[in-house]
């Protein structure tokens, strides 16, 4: 057993007889080392005297204290004196080693008998042999009288009291729920377990406290809490109140947890080092608090040597034989050692099957397991990942395994609302969608089930640290992109991230066909009619899926949900990673950083809702929305991008005010394009598609557009003819005018120039002579939405076209001379024009003379327009024609 055992005890009597041994061995030693200094202090006695003159009985005093103390020091650093060894019953059951010394110091004095002959130097020698003997024990130990001390007077108060929390205390701290998402290391205290470990915990602190109890198995997926769970396990063995609350009933309980030796241990700092013997050197500093480990010094060494050269049963003779025992009886020894202070070591293991050497460090630690398995008083509660318990030799040696669950699924849930929330609830942001349209966006509102979205959700975070991470990097690329990406697109796509990266790489790889599919079958589902897009995802989910062990079907279920495949444009968010324009979210939330030329979403919303509330700007920029929609490159887009938070009534006004801006001139007017792609003006379109969404075609709309149109003819021919063709009807499907307005416009056209050549001259645009007949006869065509052309509609208005001919020549006559041809563009020949007699003479009638004349007049700029030269010049043969026949010139 010690220093004078030999032979493992087989029982506890023994080991404490031979205890009592080693106590008789020591005290002879003590009592040797002071016969054996006594002649060297005489000596120094004497030598002192002769050199000095003098009697050096204090000086001799003090170096007999320094020279008898180095012999027990050397002792004591071994690890003899322990001060819970202090308590009458356990010394007599383990004597502590420093006892020994006194005991020697005391019985050396009594059997000199100097203290029948007073006080001479012999005597001070001997009165400060226990002196120096005390120093040489005391000074060693002193941290640990300090530590007693500390246990007994000082110990402070467990401040953590009070009830345990929950996920749903963080709802309304959202201080507390930052701390919680800044700490990653596991928790220490029941009150702080939010995931419901502390019944892990308690199980595994009851289990302990069972005789004969052999080793636990902690079993879970990394990041699931078992830190926290041995944390807890700890809390409970020193506080076991809380475990009698859970089990009034002890039942078979052998010992209380004072009597326990808690040793924890993590196997990353094993290195090179075997793990039998990283593992028992680590247990013995710990079990020094608790017994004298002096016998079991080289404990660690003696067992790594043996289990090195395990190979054949003379190896193992071999190795056994160079040691002071072999190693099952060195533990043993350790074990018995430990029943007689009525103690047992519990040895908690970390991240044994994280090490780089996996299959080494499993290997020696399953046959360490092993060993020590018929051993009362040494219990391993060893925490493993899902895949080691896989292992049969693991599963052989575990008597009691407890497994941690998954994370609990409404905890989840509520934790992702609370930071969705935050999102939401952002002071410094413009929501782009309200709080009432998200309230069941992603299933945040409902508990979760089985067989719905926030089971799959959480399924793939799985484990609380893993949401932590989520939750954590979400929050970081918020920090960045406020409100510029959609708060639930930006979870979601960090759940593939950080949970599923293959997933994430094949929504990277196959982006175009996840925006334009309508579905996403599965690869058995493949047929010959199938589209490009669909079977592109159909394949490459395969590809990617076919080596993974996360749950695909919640993977795919969740990249259908961000993607709102088969939703087509109604499941689209206006911040939604399927558009790609004018803003690519996909990147953006890739990058987490917006470019610098980018046009910022808050930015918009800023400018939308001061201008809705009535304000000319906002404080950030001097423009109004409608002057940023016609002189802000991109800035229209990014408005119909967001007409959801327009209303029809809204999106007429800034239509109005845009058309204003426009007839004051403040749009640079782009080369004119054909009808079917008319770009005049910047915005001009995207307004309509705005409008096309936003408003209703009813008599309300009729008389405002109406309303635009003349205000239009006053100043602005072209833009009215724009504003006739694209925006009388606001349905999607038509784009052409309405017969139940034409008779408006044209009233409306009438009331603006009948009698006002100066306006009407005004309101003509050179660059685009087909103003007069685009309105006149082309919108009047039945293809057009128009009755017919009806010459007597326009006739009325034949002098003014006249008298404005008179005042401003070259840019009516090219106006007239569109107006009375009809255009056909022949290949390889270019333009020809020929007059309509028919309508010529049905508008002009009698002033045919007067036009005739109007039309020969000489101009000084040419229209460039090939369709309007050749309509000028089919115009003039026909005035000249007309003369010619009526005898003028």
């Amino acid at each position: 057993m010690g220093v004078g055992g030999k032979t493992a005890p087989t029982g506890k009597w023994k080991a404490i007889g031979l205890r009592w041994w080693d106590f008789l061995f020591l005290t002879c030693f003590a009592v040797a080392v002071t016969l054996l200094l006594r002649p060297l202090l005489r000596i120094m006695e004497g030598w002192f005297h002769a050199s000095l003159k003098t009697d050096p009985q204090w000086l001799i005093f003090i170096l007999a204290s320094v020279l008898i103390s180095l012999p027990f020091f050397w002792l004591t650093a071994l690890g003899g004196f322990r001060v819970g060894q202090l308590r009458p019953k356990c010394f007599f059951a383990f004597p502590p080693t420093w006892m020994s010394g006194l005991a020697g110091c005391a019985l050396y004095i009594l059997l000199a008998g100097d203290l029948r002959r007073g006080i001479t130097t012999d005597s001070l020698v001997l009165l400060c042999l226990p002196i120096g003997m005390l120093l040489a024990f005391g000074v060693p130990n002193i941290r640990h009288l300090f530590i007693w001390v500390e246990g007994k007077c000082g110990k402070k108060k467990d401040e953590n009291t009070g009830d345990r929390k929950t996920v749903s205390d963080l709802l309304s701290d959202p201080d507390a729920f930052d701390e919680w998402l800044d700490r990653d290391e596991p928790i220490k205290h029941p009150k702080d377990d939010r995931f419901g470990h502390y019944q892990n915990a308690r199980r595994i602190a009851r289990k302990l406290l069972e005789p004969n109890i052999g080793t636990i198995g902690l079993v879970g997926e990394y990041g699931c809490g078992k830190s926290s769970i041995l944390n807890l396990v700890e809390h409970y063995l020193d506080h076991p109140d809380d475990i009698d609350k859970a089990y009034p009933d002890p039942g078979n309980m052998r010992m209380r947890p004072k009597h326990l030796v808690w040793c924890r241990i993590a196997s990353w700092g094993v290195g090179q080092e075997d793990v039998p013997s990283f593992i028992l050197r680590q247990a013995l500093n710990r079990a020094a608090d608790a017994l004298d480990v002096v016998p079991f010094a080289n404990l660690p060494e003696s067992y790594g040597q043996a289990l090195k050269e395990v190979h054949t049963a003379g190896a193992v003779l071999a190795s056994l034989l160079k040691q002071d025992g072999t190693p099952e009886d060195v533990l043993r020894k350790l074990d018995t050692a430990l029943l007689c202070v009525n103690r047992r070591l519990v040895i908690a293991l970390e991240d044994m099957d994280r090490n780089p050497e996996y299959e080494k460090v499993m290997a020696q630690l399953c046959a360490l397991l092993d060993r020590l398995k018929d051993l009362d008083n040494i219990t391993f509660v060893a925490a493993f990942g899902q895949e080691s318990i896989q292992s049969n030799a693991l599963i052989k040696v575990l008597e009691h395994t407890e497994y941690v669950s998954g994370m609990d699924k409404p905890a989840g849930a509520e934790l992702l609302g609370i930071i969705r929330n935050q999102f939401l609830n952002d002071s410094d942001v413009t929501q782009a969608v309200s709080h009432k349209d998200r309230e069941f966006q992603l299933g945040f509102r409902e508990t979760p089930r089985s067989d719905g979205f926030m089971y799959d959700l959480l399924g793939l975070l799985g484990v609380p640290r893993r949401l932590k991470h989520v939750l954590r990097r979400c929050r970081f690329a918020w920090e960045s992109l406020k409100d510029e990406v959609d708060c639930d697109d930006l979870l979601l796509v960090h759940v593939l991230r950080e949970c599923v990266p293959e997933a994430y790489a094949f929504v990277s790889n196959h982006l175009g066909s996840l925006r334009t599919a309508k579905n996403w079958p599965s690869r058995n589902e493949l047929a010959l009619d199938t589209p490009s897009d669909e079977r592109k995802l159909a394949e490459g989910w395969e590809q990617a899926t076919e080596e993974i062990t996360w749950d695909v079907s919640a993977a795919r279920e969740v990249i259908m949900r961000l993607f709102r495949v088969g939703e087509g444009e109604a499941g689209t968010w206006p911040q939604s990673v399927r558009i790609a324009q004018p803003t690519d979210y996909w990147a953006r939330l890739h990058a987490e950083e917006i470019a610098p030329e980018e046009i910022r979403d808050q930015h918009v919303l800023r400018v939308i809702r001061a201008w809705q509330n009535g304000a000319d700007n906002t404080k950030d920029n001097a423009k109004t929305l409608p002057e940023l929609v016609l002189e802000k490159e991109g800035f229209v887009e990014k408005v119909e991008q967001f007409g959801g938070l327009l209303d029809g009534k809204k999106v007429r006004k800034l239509a109005s005010d845009y058309f204003t801006l426009i007839l004051q001139g403040r749009g640079e007017r782009q080369p004119h394009r054909p009808l079917e792609n008319p770009e005049v003006y910047p915005g001009f379109i995207e307004l309509r598609r705005l409008a096309a969404d936003k408003c209703q075609e009813n008599e309300e709309w009729q008389d405002w557009i109406v309303g635009c149109i003349a205000q239009a003819l006053q100043t602005d021919l072209r833009f009215a003819n724009e504003l006739f063709w694209y925006w009388l009807s606001p349905s999607k499907n038509r784009s052409q005018p309405t017969p139940e307005i034409r008779s408006k416009a044209i009233q409306a056209f009438n009331d603006a120039y009948r009698g006002k050549p100066e306006v009407l001259a005004k309101a003509l645009d050179p660059d685009f002579p087909q103003g007069l007949s685009r309105f006149l006869v082309d919108f009047d065509r039945p293809q057009s939405g128009g009755t017919g052309f009806e010459p007597d509609e326009w006739k009325p208005l034949a002098q003014t076209m006249l008298d404005a001919a008179a005042m401003a020549p070259d840019k009516v006559v090219p106006q007239l001379a569109c107006l009375l041809t009809e255009h056909q563009d022949i290949p390889d020949v270019g333009w020809r024009a020929s007059v309509d007699e028919e309508r010529t003479k049905g508008i002009f009638g009698d002033d045919l003379d007067r036009l005739a004349r109007t039309l020969l007049r000489d101009l000084q700029t040419e229209p460039e327009s090939p369709q309007a030269q050749a309509s000028l010049v089919a115009a003039r043969e026909f005035a000249e024609n007309w003369l010619k026949e009526h005898g003028e010139e």
